[in-house]
């Protein structure tokens, strides 16, 4: 089969891969098997561009990400690998005034990656300041927003002990107690500070108003499971609140 041009191709075929394109599937290849070789060489180009857009996003580099945005780039566009965009980069990497450019010019802070994760998510876990968490949170992002296996951003803040984050999340009014249905065992955040052996954790949580004798669905306690993992700090001040 010869090789389409752009201009021989019915406006609806174009459409449709345009659309797709624009919906983050592999419009491409779809390009590549109808034989539209230019239009795969301008998607291919365009492609490496959005790339380059979110590695300035990753890499804090502002007059950059300024740059491509001026030039009509679609700031939500994915990585093909993780679904990420340039938003959940800056977020991930702490970099405030690439979080503000993007944010400011209308980037999704509703936006998911492959496993349910928002910005706000991938901010919970690094070593980003408070201000990128409150900013998401002003910004619309759902505090207690449930990624794909039903972890919230305060869930796992305590999974990685990131005390900064955790604080910043209570502050911001996520639930100490969210406890999704969608995990087989039913663990709220302090379950995982106290299995895990995290004391300032386990203590802010409680102090916050996290449920002590919550028990998950096996039937376990923070304290149980303080006590099956030999966390003695934990099982004394758990012990102390009886």
């Amino acid at each position: 089969m010869g090789q389409k041009s752009i201009r021989s191709m019915r406006l609806d075929e174009l459409l449709y891969i345009m659309q797709l394109a624009a919906d983050g599937d592999n419009a491409t290849e779809i390009a590549r098997r109808k034989g539209a070789g230019k239009l795969v060489e301008l998607l291919e180009a365009h492609q490496k561009k959005e790339e380059l857009f979110r590695n300035a996003s990753k890499n804090g580099d502002l007059d950059e990400v300024r740059m491509y945005i001026r030039r009509g780039m679609n700031i939500d566009s994915r990585d093909p690998e993780n679904n990420q965009t340039a938003l959940m980069f800056s977020a991930s990497q702490g970099h405030w005034l690439v979080l503000k450019e993007l944010l400011k010019r209308g980037a999704d802070v509703d936006a998911r990656d492959k496993d349910g994760h928002t910005a706000l998510h991938l901010a919970a876990v690094s070593t980003a300041p408070k201000k990128i968490l409150a900013k998401l949170v002003e910004y619309g992002s759902d505090v207690d927003a449930p990624s794909n296996s039903g972890r919230t951003p305060l869930y796992l803040a305590t999974a990685h002990n990131r005390i900064s984050a955790l604080k910043a999340l209570i502050e911001l009014g996520a639930d100490v107690n969210f406890c999704p249905t969608s995990m087989k065992e039913q663990f709220i955040p302090l379950h995982v500070a106290a299995y895990n052996g995290y004391f300032l954790a386990t203590k802010l949580l409680v102090q916050s108003g996290s449920d002590y004798q919550w028990k998950s669905s096996n039937s376990q306690t923070a304290l149980s499971y303080a006590e099956e993992k030999n966390h003695e700090g934990i099982v004394q001040y758990l012990k102390s609140l009886i």
